[in-house]
């Protein structure tokens, strides 16, 4: 179907879900348009839309974490898989904007604020809890528990199916608890436990993007001739996260305090975690932090060292942005993988593993807080990943 079809039928179905006309001209049909404008009017694809993506956006957010991306572009991302879901189902699973203005029914918004106060209680980071909360209010306008059943909870399971695996796996989790603590509180009167798949998504095929050695040496020689301004702010950051993995997010707010220059190493408090962590700063990833530092940092009152042309502090989706154009001119092959700063904290653990590193090493380098979620980042080299399961204790 050509995109200009895709966009009319779509949006005459929504006006059939009876959808507001600003939603689904600003929303939705804005930002389409926005691609038919500077695109030829070919068969839609999601290779096309990446495409568009990286043309017109400068990112493709199909391809980048959500936790990288601004409320903004995710927004975009799931304009766009809507559009992809339509084309495939000839149907529009999301409800309309104005159905999530309405309250929820008194038991089910009463279950919701007990479950979030108790996340917050064992010490959850508010970020988490809203995420939780969107996704179990998302739930409950559809299957309230005041006549939930298990007929809907399957069908919810199912409807997940679709999704991107690793996704679904952490939104149906997130269900399953609280449905779970609604049962032993008395807001149903089922035990949904049994009703969860014990392995609701297999992750085994959700292998993380790995780079060699060689092939960030040829992302990194690139960096370095690289003619585009700031090439050596990016050349900087890019090296920084090569050799550190540090998560976008914290690249952002690196300081200048954070980094001991006598001893040679970057100690800060990660974003995520909450946990301090002490990683070596490599003489080359510092003598590029130096010159960037000393002649190409625009003049800004942003205490952060990585700024923007402008002197403005920098986001997670511009960190992306970069390394994401740093993978794309350098001309290694990217087919099938991911690529972005998340792809080279995998390279940083793998490539750690291939020389023995102990998984726990590997572990309190990328300031995780459990060694299981190392293990999803290695899984790509598993020979080596069962040598270092000898140096772990029983019952990791």
């Amino acid at each position: 179907m050509k995109l200009s079809e895709a966009i009319n039928e779509a949006k005459k179905t929504f006006y059939d879900l009876k959808f507001t006309e600003s939603t689904v001209e600003r929303k939705y049909g804005y930002i389409w348009k926005r691609m038919l404008k500077n695109s030829l009017d070919d068969v839609l694809s999601k290779e096309s839309i990446i495409k568009h993506f990286i043309n017109y956006y400068g990112l493709d957010y199909f391809n980048t974490d959500n936790r990288d991306l601004t409320k903004h572009e995710i927004m975009i991302k799931n304009v766009f898989y809507c559009l992809l879901e339509f084309i495939e189902t000839k149907m529009i699973k999301t409800k309309p904007m104005s159905a999530h203005d309405k309250p929820l029914i008194h038991s089910s918004a009463n279950a919701l604020e007990k479950y979030l106060l108790i996340q917050s209680k064992i010490g959850l980071k508010q970020r988490t809890i809203s995420n939780k909360k969107n996704i179990i209010t998302r739930f409950l306008y559809n299957y309230p528990l005041e006549n939930l059943s298990k007929t809907q909870i399957f069908k919810y399971i199912e409807s997940q199916s679709n999704r991107n695996n690793y996704a679904a796996r952490l939104d149906i989790n997130i269900i399953k608890s609280f449905l779970i603590y609604s049962y032993e509180n008395n807001f149903i009167n089922f035990q949904p436990k049994k009703l969860f798949p014990t392995h609701i998504v297999s992750s085994n095929n959700n292998v993380p993007s790995y780079y060699t050695p060689e092939e960030l040496k040829k992302v990194i020689n690139h960096a370095k001739q690289s003619l585009f301004p700031n090439n050596k702010r990016d050349y900087a950051i890019l090296s920084l996260i090569i050799s550190t993995g540090l998560r976008a997010k914290d690249v952002c707010e690196l300081q200048y305090s954070h980094i001991n220059w006598n001893e040679n190493t970057i100690t800060l408090t990660t974003s995520k975690t909450g946990r301090t962590t002490t990683l070596p700063l490599l003489a080359d990833t510092g003598n590029a932090i130096i010159e960037y530092l000393i002649h190409y940092r625009s003049t800004s009152n942003v205490s952060n060292i990585f700024v923007s042309k402008n002197g403005t502090e920098l986001y997670s989706s511009n960190i992306t942005g970069i390394i994401n154009k740093l993978f794309i001119d350098s001309k290694i092959n990217l087919k099938g993988r991911k690529f972005g700063p998340h792809s080279l904290r995998s390279s940083l653990a793998s490539n750690m593993l291939s020389q023995e590193v102990p998984i726990f090493t590997i572990s309190k380098t990328l300031s995780h807080i459990s060694v299981q979620t190392t293990k999803h980042y290695i899984k790509i080299d598993v020979n080596n990943l069962k040598k270092c399961h000898l140096e772990v204790p029983n019952g990791i």
